[in-house]
């Protein structure tokens, strides 16, 4: 559609590509020329990614889409993306994030957002009353984890493994044995110390 027909430079809004002509009379003279107005769809973002919330040190693969094939991409902001401007980053956010991702194609632009939560990990951390001795060696374990709440113990001699947040253990064969915590924290996000 063009606002006046008559005049020489005319609003024009059409909703698809067309041509346009123009015919110029003067003194019984014309002359006409064709213009063509494309008109390019506009890209309709969209982002997803299999979750919204990871622990920390984790990463989540995020996937943008858009236009209809040639399309550019650009993440904001950059942090912790293995590329911002692929449409399919990998996100690896040390703190809460969100994420906007521009969509371009032949001029037209569409944005849109996606928050990527991390949960801090738990802090591992214990000590014990002994650290050698004669067999059988009974050994308590005190946690000083912080932002725990789940233990799992294993005493490093094969024996089952303690839930117990301050277990007590008893080595019946002489060795060196390597004892680990793992606890879990807020968001079944672990850790190992």
């Amino acid at each position: 559609a063009l606002s006046d027909t008559t005049i020489l430079t005319p609003d024009a809004w059409p909703n698809q590509s067309i041509y346009y002509v123009l015919t110029v009379w003067h003194e019984g003279c014309s002359t006409t020329d064709t213009m063509l107005v494309s008109v390019s769809p506009q890209p309709v973002a969209a982002v997803v990614s299999d979750t919204n919330i990871i622990c920390g040190g984790d990463s989540v693969q995020l996937n943008a889409s858009g236009g209809l094939g040639n399309a550019s991409f650009t993440w904001s902001p950059p942090n912790g993306l293995s590329d911002p401007a692929a449409s399919d980053p990998m996100a690896s956010p040390s703190e809460t994030t969100l994420y906007s991702i521009v969509v371009e194609e032949n001029g037209c632009i569409d944005s849109t957002e996606l928050e990527i939560e991390v949960i801090p990990r738990p802090v591992p951390a214990f000590v014990q009353t002994q650290v050698a001795g004669c067999a059988p060696l009974s050994v308590n374990f005190l946690d000083l984890s912080s932002d725990a709440f789940n233990w799992v113990w294993d005493f490093g001699d094969g024996s089952d493994v303690s839930n117990l947040q301050n277990p007590e253990h008893e080595y019946t064969t002489p060795g060196l044995y390597d004892a680990t915590l793992t606890v879990m924290g807020p968001g079944g996000c672990d850790a190992i110390s």
